[in-house]
């Protein structure tokens, strides 16, 4: 059996590393591209907030935010048992997708590179938004959506606020050649016959 107190990395926390080892060596990079897996774990997104990079991660449609900093507390009632955990008591929560069709959200058509096939352009909007985790900290970020067609993308980036929307637009768009260089190596290396 393995020992109760080994500790095995999630895919989360090996990304993490290599990333910050890509930075201790110097490699020259302007942001973190990663998927939902990545995008998810809180942990990962604050670490590498706190180290200083910046990010665009992927998240689920059905991930809560808010669109005003949540009101932590313990709710009063007066019927039942007492309530005693705090929890978020304003403002109302929206799914990401739901916010594609708010009032708030501004879309804008953009031109962000040569594709294969022209040039590639979709529309994206960004909020500020808020979340809270399982342990109620509060986190402030970024929420970038895309739009091609009737698809949605929806990111999460610690981007400064004075980041331009094509800029990005840009950055998040960046992760289809990554994808792309390693299904080519596979494919050199045989590895897609596994």
């Amino acid at each position: 059996g393995v020992p109760k107190d080994r500790h095995f990395l999630t895919k989360p926390e090996i990304g993490e590393q290599l990333i910050l080892r890509a930075k201790q060596e110097g490699i020259p990079f302007d942001a973190v591209t990663c998927d939902e897996l990545y995008g998810r774990s809180f942990a990962f997104r604050k670490h590498l907030n706190e180290s200083g990079i910046e990010y665009y991660a992927d998240i689920p449609a059905n991930t809560r935010v808010y669109l005003s900093q949540p009101q932590i507390g313990v709710p009063e009632n007066n019927r039942g048992p007492k309530a005693t955990k705090p929890q978020v008591l304003a403002p109302h929560s929206y799914r990401v997708d739901e916010l594609c069709h708010h009032p708030g959200t501004l879309w804008q058509t953009l031109t962000i590179r040569p594709s294969e096939r022209g040039m590639l352009i979709a529309d994206f909007a960004r909020v500020r938004v808020w979340l809270v985790q399982d342990d109620l900290t509060i986190t402030e970020e970024w929420l970038l959506i895309r739009r091609d067609g009737k698809k949605h993308t929806y990111s999460l980036s610690n981007a400064p606020t004075f980041t331009s929307l094509q800029t990005m637009a840009l950055r998040k768009s960046q992760r289809y050649f990554i994808e792309r260089s390693n299904q080519d190596a596979k494919s050199d290396f045989g590895w897609d016959e596994f």
